[in-house]
């Protein structure tokens, strides 16, 4: 989860500062690791 606030953060950056548009690149975020597995099975964080 900690590494999620920090990607998080980085992707805020990179639009703020202009990155996308001036390297014409994205970074391509995904969700997959929001399931973790709780006492009850899989639970959904998102």
């Amino acid at each position: 989860m900690l590494s999620n606030l920090y990607l998080r953060r980085f992707l805020l950056a990179w639009q703020k500062f202009g990155f996308a548009q001036r390297l014409r690149a994205e970074v391509v975020n995904y969700a997959d690791d929001l399931s973790r597995k709780g006492l009850f099975g899989i639970v959904g964080l998102a």
